[in-house]
């Protein structure tokens, strides 16, 4: 009798354990997609997988380079070595790995290239590139290694913006040469010096971000400080103006002339279902802010912030439970809803247009990153999966 009851609450409990593995199981199978937003828009670059020159070039899941046309078609433009990082210029493709930087010109040819065996400034890995027609910006440590985009030699901080151009604005120290602006709070420069510590700002729209630094970002004379611990304080450097958002991803925001406009994303951060599928959160240190890496069944809502630079007030806008912002600029917003990808006007959340996003799937990760007019999905393994056109008549 003793052993009947004790085989009973055995079993009971086998029942028990199995029944909460098939939950936990089905639970994980249908938590949703996960979306990570590698930038906000075009306008905020870190290390990009993508580029445009004439064509459209990413690495694949493969590590290698591969184009996009116009029809895009999609065509390996270089499968000899596996990088990290890529870049564009008018004239030129660049890629990188942690040790070497490649020179291409449109047809696939490579041109020229330098590793930290025959260039004694690469005194560090490489952390991510960034090409004008002026300069290649290679992160190195904490500071930026200045080459010449044509011999890929290194070059001055004077012979880049030349000395009479800098100037102070309070605590900042800017220069500005060839829709180059570069952007320091030191207190002096080393004006012969091959590496940068600061911000750079090319033709007053895209904010390379390379580097660990505060200063991210400036239109006209604003200059905006960004610093992010239990919420997200943007400050006006020239007059001292403070604005506070709940924490916010450094990708997640760009600048107008009178306008700084960010978001964030909101999940249920006590639901026990979050801690049944092992999530925990995941910071940043280049970005000082949460990755967006959980899956959307725990997704609360996305909040935009819309903030004047001469008023101070801010608007806000919240996005529906499982709506996922993937693109923001100053006139529209996108978002991931529900198999769709939403259009919507930013001054009045009218939804314009909504295309399918069937390439979605269920309990899968994937990556958005924005370039020109176009913003290129990844699948988890870094497979690119589609192309979504941003512009307002497409």
């Amino acid at each position: 009798m003793v052993l009947k009851k004790k085989n009973k609450i055995i079993h009971i409990i086998l029942l028990i354990v199995l029944l909460f593995s098939i939950f936990v199981f089905a639970l994980n199978i249908v938590k949703g997609p996960t979306i990570n937003v590698v930038n906000c828009n075009g306008d905020v670059i870190t290390n990009s997988q993508v580029c445009y020159n004439s064509s459209y070039y990413y690495l694949g899941d493969d590590n290698l380079i591969y184009s996009v046309t116009d029809e895009n078609n999609i065509n390996i433009f270089y499968d000899q070595s596996e990088f990290k990082y890529i870049t564009c210029n008018t004239n030129y493709i660049f890629a990188a790995d942690k040790e070497s930087i490649f020179q291409f010109d449109t047809n696939g040819k490579v041109l020229n290239s330098i590793s930290r065996d025959t260039n004694d400034c690469i005194f560090s890995l490489i952390d991510g590139i960034f090409a004008t027609d002026d300069c290649v910006f290679c992160r190195i440590g904490s500071a930026y290694l200045l080459l010449d985009p044509v011999t890929l030699d290194t070059i001055s901080i004077k012979d880049l913006i030349g000395y009479s151009e800098w100037r102070d604005f309070g605590d900042v120290k800017v220069a500005t040469n060839n829709g180059i602006k570069m952007i320091s709070t030191l207190q002096s420069i080393e004006l012969d010096s091959c590496t940068f510590l600061g911000s750079i700002i090319i033709n007053d729209e895209q904010l390379i971000n390379l580097c660990y630094n505060n200063v991210v970002g400036g239109k006209g004379t604003f200059y905006i400080e960004y610093n992010a611990y239990n919420g997200t304080i943007f400050k006006n450097i020239n007059n001292g103006n403070e604005y506070n958002t709940p924490k916010t991803d450094i990708r997640h925001f760009f600048i107008t002339e009178d306008l700084l406009i960010s978001f964030n994303s909101l999940y249920d951060q006590k639901s026990i279902l979050k801690k049944l599928c092992i999530l925990s959160d995941n910071y940043s240190i280049r970005d000082y802010g949460l990755y967006n890496n959980y899956p959307l069944i725990f997704h609360k809502y996305d909040q935009i912030n819309i903030t004047s630079l001469i008023t101070g007030k801010v608007k806000t806008i919240n996005t529906k439970k499982l709506e996922k912002i993937i693109y923001i600029d100053k006139s529209k917003a996108i978002t991931y809803y529900k198999g769709n990808y939403m259009f919507y006007n930013l001054d009045n959340w009218n939804c314009y247009k909504k295309i399918s996003s069937n390439e979605i799937k269920q309990n899968r990760t994937y990556t958005f990153e924005s370039c020109k007019d176009n913003i290129f999905v990844f699948d988890s393994s870094n497979k690119l999966i589609d192309i979504i056109n941003i512009s307002e008549d497409s």
